[in-house]
């Protein structure tokens, strides 16, 4: 569980905190084009480029917040693309089109001019790399750093085709699409494309096409594929490519994609219909997640555990920094006021899954005695209504505190929200209050404010009770104090012999200064 809020620290009476709010965890992100996207892939955590039908290239520089459409001097669709760096991309797509920019996408060469095939997928490692398309056409790519250059493995088999691509080292690589009668087609190389082996098999006992290939290690492999029947399909392999085993699913899939092979539990796919799966135990179960369309994602691609893009149809682009999760807990608003010494927190959520409550944690800056538990507030459990909650730190002494809040699961799993920072100021000066109430019977209570004097330094305080005639009544205060704000009670009736109705003084001495009030006992 995971609370997403802004971080948000001041030194003030009243504070509020904005919250990133996810109704699940992909984010349908404005593209600026209705084109479908066929694929997507971003260098690092702030460059992307995705592409798509009729020439489409589509470019981000902010995380894929904003994208950019670039001129392209091919109106043919393009289908794969890969990054050497932020500014040099390769791009392939149908009847053999091929773009190469150093410059960021500003300008284009084009070539080889001899290749006539479709192109679907691209892919590189160290420096090696491998095109497929149709006709189960195979080029071998090397990367020199300042050229590209394509040797033609394999072309002219009647039908099928290679859909999708995948690097394990610069000499090993996968292919993976159908052949000529339309089984689903393995092809692998360990000698960096000198030598292919390949495997036709089938999916559930129906033959399809495999659209997208990740292999985690050299025996590990996954496969995303459309079923001829109209479903889709995951098969996994553990001996290389040798025999697969397939599990169903209701929609075609077109990519698949494990973003670390040192972490190769995680992986996920999409296809139709918004589909977008995930799996966290080497493909053993794959559970869907909600990604907020309808229309086909043809690529997913992620750059690590959590931060990820998906794209399809009609300029369709999603993003999740959160692996696709939803966020449990939707944190909306974080709030604290200060009222003399009394500290009021409130919060809402706008949604909620599983959640027992919140503990409130507070820790003093000024005696640095670690995270201290104030109490405990019931959360309401699964829902996707706006809640508000609330709760009073009384009684706070003059420094600077933090607190946050531990929101906890019925299954005991819980997350800690950010930190806010609250402080309570020293009085600008010693004060004796009116007493309250006055008249009183037989209690009353008095407020008086201590003035800084000094980081940590205390003064001798006395608040004293005298009667008409000057003699004392009661010693409330007699000690040593530091700066801030003060009650005491005074009840009559304690006092030894019952005193009569009528006035009363009481008087504040805190060093030099001394003030006098008076006040009416009325029986």
């Amino acid at each position: 569980m995971k609370f997403f809020l802004q971080i948000l620290i001041i030194n003030s009476t009243f504070l509020i905190l904005d919250c990133l709010a996810q109704q699940s965890g992909w984010e349908i992100i404005p593209s600026g084009t209705t084109s479908e996207l066929n694929s997507i892939y971003f260098y690092d955590y702030e460059v992307g480029y995705a592409v798509g039908d009729s020439g489409t290239v589509i470019k981000s520089i902010d995380s894929g917040k904003t994208w950019q459409t670039l001129q392209t001097p091919v109106i043919s669709n393009l289908n794969d693309i890969y990054l050497f760096h932020r500014d040099t991309v390769e791009i392939v797509g149908d009847s053999g089109t091929m773009l190469f920019s150093t410059d960021g996408g500003s300008s284009w060469w084009e070539g080889p001019s001899f290749l006539t095939d479709n192109y679907y997928c691209v892919i590189f490692y160290d420096g090696n790399g491998i095109c497929g398309g149709s006709s189960q056409s195979i080029l071998w790519g090397t990367y020199t750093g300042t050229a590209l250059y394509w040797t033609e493995v394999q072309s002219g088999f009647f039908g099928g085709g290679i859909w999708g691509a995948y690097m394990l080292s610069s000499g090993i690589g996968f292919v993976a699409g159908e052949n000529s009668i339309f089984q689903p087609l393995f092809g692998k190389t360990t000698d960096s494309g000198i030598n292919w082996d390949f495997t036709a098999f089938y999916l559930n006992n129906n033959e399809g096409r495999a659209t997208g290939v990740n292999f985690t290690d050299i025996n590990t492999g996954y496969i995303s594929a459309k079923v001829w029947n109209g479903t889709g399909a995951i098969a996994k392999t553990i001996d290389g490519g040798n025999n697969w085993n397939s599990t169903a699913f209701t929609s075609p899939l077109w990519s698949i994609n494990f973003p670390i092979s040192d972490s190769s539990l995680v992986g996920y796919a999409v296809g139709d219909q918004g589909t977008i799966l995930k799996t966290n135990n080497a493909g053993m179960n794959w559970l869907p997640q909600q990604s907020g369309t309808n229309l086909r994602l043809n690529k997913v691609y992620f750059n690590d555990l959590d931060f990820g893009f998906a794209v399809g149809e009609n300029g369709m682009v999603l993003k999740t920094t959160t692996g696709g999760d939803p966020v449990p807990v939707e944190l909306s608003s974080f709030t604290a006021s200060v009222q003399s010494k009394i500290i009021y927190l409130s919060w809402s959520t706008a949604t909620e899954t599983n959640n027992q409550g919140f503990e409130i944690l507070r820790k003093s800056l000024n005696e640095d005695d670690g995270w201290n538990n104030l109490g405990f507030v019931p959360g309401h459990g699964t829902t996707t209504d706006t809640q508000q909650y609330s709760f009073t730190d009384y009684d706070v002494s003059v420094g600077k505190y933090r607190y946050r809040l531990k929101q906890i699961d019925f299954d005991g799993s819980f997350e800690y929200s950010n930190e806010i920072e609250v402080e309570i100021g020293s009085p600008d000066e010693f004060n004796l209050s009116q007493n309250y109430p006055n008249p009183f019977n037989p209690r009353t209570k008095i407020k008086y404010s201590i003035s800084s004097v000094g980081a940590r330094e205390r003064v001798s305080v006395q608040l004293i009770v005298y009667d008409v005639l000057g003699n004392e009544v009661a010693t409330l205060v007699n000690e040593e104090l530091s700066a801030g704000e003060y009650e005491v009670e005074f009840n009559s009736s304690a006092i030894e012999h019952d005193p009569s109705s009528g006035i009363y003084f009481y008087q504040l001495k805190a060093g030099s200064f001394i003030q006098t009030k008076k006040m009416v006992l009325l029986k």
